[in-house]
């Protein structure tokens, strides 16, 4: 059950001890329209994130920034919308007026639509972090493996040189193998 349809007690008081207000027919559809709006942008950040989850899936870090930029829009513009509800939410579901019973329905259905959109968002988002934190820590390893490695090269050439200036000063010159 969303915010919107948690009834309140009827005569719940205000800060000025007063019941709560009484939404009109007109703030009621207007309401109900933010709704509708609500659930249609969750569905274009829910397309968004599925071509977000690809982009890594795929490696594909350019179009990844992009689709991020594009997300980022639209949570920007679901924050507005969310901030011009919140003062509606907190009306209490008996204290609307609905012009009839099926634009109510409609507006239920439209609030328990969003609510899965954003579970599924948010899945699909979970996901996308955990491919991200096992993508760095292989890059991580990537990187100490060629690190190790150009260590160890390092340290083999460092020490042939070592050795053959050893050998070749040490004794104050070459040994002369064909000598007798």
């Amino acid at each position: 059950m969303s915010t919107f349809e948690h009834p309140a007690p009827a005569s719940a008081p205000t800060a000025g001890g007063q019941s709560e207000r009484s939404m009109t027919a007109a703030e009621t559809e207007r309401m109900a329209r933010l709704v509708g709006e609500r659930r249609d942008l969750l569905a274009e950040i829910l397309a968004v994130t599925g071509r977000q989850e690809a982009a890594i899936e795929s490696g594909l870090v350019e179009s990844l920034m992009g689709t991020l930029n594009e997300k980022q829009t639209l949570v920007d513009r679901l924050r507005v919308l969310q901030e011009q509800l919140k003062p509606m939410a907190e009306v209490p579901a008996e204290c609307r007026q609905w012009s009839n019973p099926e634009a109510r329905q409609r507006t239920r259905d439209a609030i328990a639509d969003s609510e899965r959109l954003q579970a599924e968002i948010l899945a699909i988002d979970q996901r996308c972090e955990q491919a991200m934190l096992q993508r760095r820590d292989e890059l991580f390893a990537a990187i100490g493996r060629t690190t190790g490695a150009a260590t160890a090269a390092r340290a083999y050439a460092a020490g042939g040189r070592s050795a053959a200036a050893h050998r070749s000063g040490s004794s104050g010159g070459s040994l002369d193998l064909a000598s007798g």
